[in-house]
């Protein structure tokens, strides 16, 4: 059988944790894989502005395949589904399939809006051979999760098979991204968090088994055996950047982990952590262990806005000595702050500002707001009247997905001018005295400032030079992929360039805040 796998991101578990199952089994599995790149504007919602679907179809067709899959986000939403359109317009016979978690949590869209013929929800793995086999031989009615047109429309397959053996899957495929420098892993899956403009959560409730936690973690020892392999065939890997929303979880765990990596893999790892999980003991064991950067969800210093519209309840107070917890044990900590919430003020945004200016934070991740159809908070902003019926519907149609490095979803032009705005002030942290930005923002000179794409990101990268240097710019580009390259192409030389450049022009620790 010969199966075709698409995607337009630089990285994806979901497509490189199924193809080594379909390798083992003998199928002849290809992966078609056209990263976009960031300097794009338009770069989710109107990806035929840069992409030649006829092209990228002419490629995959030429492959002769049985069956063509896709893990799909709401990012990648639109080159999926004008891909697939493409594709079926030559080979209308061609079975497609779509996964991953807005199929899961969306399914109908699919069917609605798109051409595909199946939609798989939750975890594949333990049964994706199963699964294409079955798609292929024209008789999926007995693969458990997956929902398929009828006659009458469609049937939505509950979530029936789920993974509870992490340990038990083969390693992801590293040859399907690039993965030449930096080495993305998984320690575990899921979230407790309800985040509202999230579906981690919601995701992690539909796939987890009946009576397991909602946060499965793979044995330490399984996790370093697939760095060992990993490294020992790229000896390039220059640092690992692990993904999950709960990398630290439980005290015996990450004992466990902080003793062993140091001796088997010792290279410098990022991680991602809520500031409920970060305590002394742990931030010794993160020192201990070889971490050398957190990243931390913030999002907005407007603790009472924050629980009522995005669910999300650490105080003020927790996440400032957490910073400087980290700071003080030479561990960088970056920031995340959301711009472009729905009815959020401009006093909101004032309490973030003195947040960042009191606490001296240096790195932040500012973001905007991108309204997804599985959110919840898209569903409160449409009952608030931020968004109207017509957006509304449009959004549930997943057709306004913007830059979440700059503007996000816009509802109203001039509301999204004021929420760069703003963001400009945040950066201006790092220029003014605090007493003085403050008295300037209260006196509204913010609205002077320009709003314009080059002028941000230009101003955006300046700022954290300013502070972190070169390396910031560096950390900038491979984090956010502004350097993502299909593995082997002509700028896979730059990006391992720049990557190497981050390495060297970083110090070993940070200044205590």
């Amino acid at each position: 059988m010969r199966i075709a796998f698409v995607d337009n991101f630089a990285f994806n578990f979901g497509i490189a944790h199924l193809m080594p199952e379909l390798k083992m089994a003998g199928h002849d599995t290809h992966f078609f894989n056209h990263p976009f790149s960031k300097w794009q504007a338009k770069v989710f919602s109107e990806p035929q502005r840069y992409y030649n679907f006829d092209k990228l179809a002419d490629e995959i067709l030429a492959f002769a395949p049985d069956v063509v899959g896709g893990a799909v986000l709401s990012a990648n939403y639109q080159f999926f589904r004008q891909l697939v359109d493409k594709l079926k317009q030559r080979r209308p016979d061609l079975p497609v399939v779509a996964g991953g978690v807005l199929p899961t949590m969306a399914a109908k869209l699919f069917f609605d809006d798109t051409k595909v013929d199946y939609v798989y929800r939750g975890e594949a793995e333990g049964q994706v051979c199963r699964l294409f086999e079955a798609i292929v031989s024209g008789d999926p009615t007995s693969v458990p999760n997956l929902c398929r047109r009828t006659e009458n429309g469609f049937h939505l397959a509950e979530v029936v098979h789920k993974v509870d053996d992490l340990d038990a899957l083969p390693y992801y495929d590293k040859e399907a991204y690039d993965t030449t420098h930096v080495l993305p892993m998984l320690t575990g899956r899921g979230c407790v968090q309800k985040c509202t403009y999230c579906s981690a959560g919601s995701h992690t409730r539909l796939v987890t088994p009946d009576g397991m936690k909602l946060i499965r973690k793979r044995s330490v020892d399984n996790v370093l055996d697939e760095i060992e392999q990993a490294v020992r065939k790229t000896p390039t890997v220059k640092t690992i950047y692990f993904n999950d929303d709960y990398f630290i979880y439980g005290r015996e765990w990450t004992a466990e982990f902080a003793e062993k990596y140091p001796v088997r893999v010792g290279l410098p790892f990022s991680c991602i952590a809520f500031p409920a999980s970060i305590n002394e003991d742990m931030a010794d064991l993160l020192v201990k262990a070889g971490c050398e950067t957190v990243y931390m969800g913030f999002q907005t210093g407007a603790e009472a806005y924050k629980r009522k519209v995005l669910d999300r309840h650490e105080a003020n107070e927790r996440v400032a000595a957490v910073i400087e917890l980290l700071h003080s044990r030479g561990i960088e900590c970056v920031i995340d702050h959301i711009l472009n919430l729905p009815g959020e003020t401009r006093d909101d945004i004032r309490t973030s500002l003195a947040f960042y200016i009191d606490n001296n934070v240096k790195w932040l991740n500012i973001a905007f707001l991108n309204y997804f159809p599985d959110s919840r908070i898209t569903h409160q902003a449409h009952q608030m009247g931020v968004l109207d019926d017509a957006l509304y519907h449009e959004i549930l149609l997943n057709r306004h997905i913007g830059e979440q490095s700059y503007r996000g979803t816009i509802t109203n032009r001039k509301l999204s001018d004021q929420q760069v705005r703003w963001a400009l002030c945040i950066r201006l942290a790092h220029w003014l005295p605090g007493p003085l930005l403050m008295k300037l923002y209260d006196k509204g000179w913010d609205r002077i400032l320009p709003a314009g794409r080059s002028f941000y990101y230009g101003f955006s990268l300046l700022t954290m030079a300013k502070d972190l240097g070169l390396r910031a710019i560096m950390v900038s580009f491979v984090i956010n992929g502004l350097f993502q390259t299909r593995k082997g192409s002509g700028l896979d030389t730059v990006t391992g360039w720049a990557r190497d450049l981050w390495r060297r022009l970083r110090p070993s620790g940070v200044k205590k805040a």
